[in-house]
């Protein structure tokens, strides 16, 4: 594939403006920390880090979107112990981030865009259609409603779908996924040993009892949590 031009060539910055550069962000810091507070100061020691993401996915989409995969496998135990924060909107922000860096890529060298051009996208466009349609089924409570669940079956399926075949260009990117998928089970594999043998934490046990969550997580034949079952938890069904 022919290239262009890359956003991320290496430009020669002599060190004086880098130091000089360096010396500007320390002073800023030192500045928001003593004259604003924690929180600005805080957010001003953030920008660094969220350059060099942004710097680093731009060179390798691939990384953003295994970033993206990691958040998404986690943002659902979250909820259980924060229960405002709007987690969702977080899932909706990180897809659009990976569709900005293939946008950003786009404009500086040609994208094979036939990658995305699957059965599985087809699939999924006709899927996210009908979805769509389902606005005007006279069945339907409100548009909210209708949003909010089509948002996470219909949108997420399709883009995730586009963007992994636009990012994923590479057999490596495959056993790199693997690799994370098999730490990440690995966690929940913990997180379910927890469990079984210590018992919920607070949190767990609000979300479980409080809340709701075992009308749909509690069943006869023990717990549906972290992709796991425990018969501890059919004593809590029997009481």
């Amino acid at each position: 594939m022919e290239r262009y031009g890359s956003i991320t060539t290496p430009v020669s910055v002599p060190r004086l403006i880098v130091g000089a550069m360096l010396a500007a962000g320390v002073a800023v810091l030192i500045l928001a920390f003593t004259q604003y507070g924690l929180l600005a100061g805080l957010a001003v020691s953030v920008i660094p880090a969220a350059l060099c993401i942004l710097w680093v996915t731009l060179r390798n989409p691939a990384i953003s979107m295994l970033g993206l995969f990691v958040a998404n496998y986690f943002i659902m135990a979250l909820t259980r112990y924060a229960h405002d924060l709007p987690f969702g909107m977080i899932l909706d922000a990180l897809i659009f981030y990976n569709i900005l860096i293939i946008t950003l890529q786009a404009l500086m060298r040609p994208i094979e865009w036939k990658r995305a051009s699957s059965g599985l996208t087809v699939v999924a466009a006709i899927w996210m259609a009908y979805c769509i349609l389902e606005i005007v089924n006279p069945e339907s409570v409100s548009v909210a409603g209708w949003f909010s669940s089509v948002r996470s079956i219909a949108f997420y399926f399709f883009f995730i779908v586009v963007l992994t075949q636009l990012t994923m260009t590479e057999y490596k990117y495959l056993k790199y996924m693997l690799a994370v998928w098999s730490v990440l089970t690995l966690i929940a594999v913990g997180k379910a040993c927890m469990q079984k043998f210590f018992g919920f934490n607070a949190a767990e046990n609000y979300w479980l009892f409080v809340l709701g969550g075992r009308s749909t997580h509690i069943i006869h034949r023990g717990c549906r949590w972290s992709y796991s079952r425990f018969r501890r938890s059919t004593t809590a069904t029997r009481g």
